[in-house]
């Protein structure tokens, strides 16, 4: 595999799934300590010399909470049909979902849901071949702190990450792809979802996605094979990157300034995305299509 795709992805999979309370994207006046230096580097994706911030599950879950949205559990996908995933893209990306519905469910403290979602990734985990390369003591705590938020943080972070490595070590990046495009569109769609019911917070953060999508389809593009390209998944991943296409950019640019006695970097370089509640509305449209595509796989 192109050794270029192989790192792009390991950036990507990392950054949706590295859970930590340290984690909120880089914007005009972020600082980056050492602390927090792993956060971030997962966190950021450099595709051929420019910086995309890629929001963790538990990130926007966080994100959704702290904009005072209430809960709701009709949103989230139906664990029920997971016996009806059976190729390994459908189980991958279904993983991707039920890890954020997963971290969704346990933010705001519904124990009962955020089990289900867990036995859901536990499943899928060992279905995709993945689960054996898990430490068994870290599945159990997992699965015995799910409604416990700080925990969970790490934990999860701590079970990607390994479930990543060993995806990566074992040249099976298409089916990191899948977990990671599942993660990513059930994460938007549940920002979508806040973003129309008002929250400012929530409808930026929709807006931001507009590079992401383009840099998922480009991935997903150069590790799926060609039944999958043709499909509807991506057709509606096409619709959806046309869509932010008309989300207004502007991005100003400002060196970042290093700081070596405090050993910390302050990211100074902005971007505005803009867009109108028509365009929200059709966003959001394509995202329920997309997410109910996938639960059907």
């Amino acid at each position: 595999m192109n050794r270029k795709i192989k790192s792009l992805l390991a950036a990507l999979c990392a950054g949706a799934f590295l859970i930590s309370c340290e984690e909120q994207g880089l914007r005009s006046g972020d600082e980056v300590s050492d602390s927090a230096a792993d956060s971030v580097k997962t966190a950021v994706v450099n595709v051929s010399g420019k910086l995309f911030s890629i929001p963790s599950p538990v990130q926007t879950a966080k994100l959704i909470q702290d904009a005072g949205v209430p809960y709701n559990r009709e949103i989230l996908s139906d664990v029920s049909k997971m016996s009806e995933h059976r190729t390994k893209s459908a189980q991958a990306m279904n993983l991707g979902v039920y890890g954020t519905d997963m971290a969704y469910a346990s933010l705001y403290e519904d124990g009962q849901s955020a089990l289900k979602y867990f036995k859901g990734v536990d499943r899928l985990s060992s279905a995709v071949g993945v689960r054996g390369a898990i430490n068994p003591d870290l599945v159990k705590r997992l699965g015995g702190n799910v409604g416990n938020p700080d925990s969970l943080l790490m934990l999860s972070g701590k079970f990607y990450r390994e479930a990543d490595n060993y995806l990566k070590e074992n040249d099976r990046i298409d089916i990191a792809a899948y977990v990671l495009l599942g993660g990513w569109v059930e994460a938007t769609y549940l920002t979508a979802a806040a973003a129309a019911v008002g929250t400012e917070v929530s409808r930026n953060r929709l807006a931001e996605q507009k590079m992401t999508v383009k840099t998922l389809r480009e991935a997903v593009e150069q590790t799926a094979d060609q039944a999958f390209l043709d499909g509807e998944i991506m057709t509606r991943i096409y619709a959806l990157e046309e869509l932010y296409g008309r989300v207004k950019t502007q991005y100003t640019f400002n060196e970042a300034k290093v700081d070596p006695e405090m050993k910390r970097t302050v990211i100074n370089s902005t971007s505005v995305y803009e867009m109108d509640d028509e365009l929200m509305d059709e966003i959001y449209g394509i995202l329920k299509d997309l997410r109910k595509t996938i639960a059907a796989s």
